[in-house]
């Protein structure tokens, strides 16, 4: 009898927990657009500059943007950090990873721009998306700035949008990831699939 109380228990366990992985899994694919679904054309051309789904854009527009790539001041296997200063002020970007024995996964995001500000980003809009790559290789020298291709962040020349950038998913199941801050709040979640070569 205890076997079988124990043998259900564990059926119900395994059950529950592959639901919340799938619910999280949805989650993942319905609260997101796509590049193509962005409609202000200022913030889908800024997009184009650093993303593969919006190259094509990019390449047949007449439209030029200016970004300014925040460097990466931190990065472990915890987290990727991003810090500017300017004058007295400064804008923080962090990105949390947690780890268990099959993946390690976005765990939150942190951001305050302009010294002062918290924008809060939805946790559903990222809560259980892969982490792929590792840290970029951090210089000898502490001056020289460091950038990622998997890990970005940008802000726009008039300092009213920031932009999170990672690429994440699987090996066989590429994506890449944008959070959209406009007017220091959170805007949107921006996700496509990345073609495999």
């Amino acid at each position: 009898m205890r076997t079988l109380i124990t043998l259900i228990m564990t059926v119900l366990f395994y059950s529950n927990t592959t639901h919340v992985v799938a619910q999280q899994s949805n989650d993942f694919t319905t609260t997101k657009i796509s590049f193509s679904q962005i409609e202000d054309t200022v913030i889908q051309h800024e997009v184009a500059t650093f993303t593969t789904a919006g190259k094509y854009l990019l390449q047949n527009s007449l439209i030029s943007t200016q970004l300014t790539e925040i460097p990466i001041s931190n990065c472990t296997e915890s987290g990727v950090s991003f810090l500017k200063y300017w004058g007295k002020g400064h804008s923080e970007i962090r990105l949390y990873f947690k780890q268990n024995s099959q993946n390690i996964t976005l765990d939150s995001i942190f951001l305050v721009i302009k010294s002062h500000l918290w924008v809060r980003i939805p946790k559903h809009t990222f809560m259980g998306i892969n982490q792929l790559y590792p840290c970029p290789v951090i210089p000898e020298s502490k001056r020289k700035k460091i950038y990622s291709p998997q890990y970005r962040a940008f802000e726009s020349k008039d300092k009213l949008r920031y932009y999170i950038y990672l690429r994440g998913g699987s090996d066989s199941n590429k994506y890449e990831a944008t959070w959209i801050i406009n007017g220091s709040r959170y805007s949107a979640f921006v996700a496509d699939y990345i073609p495999l070569n």
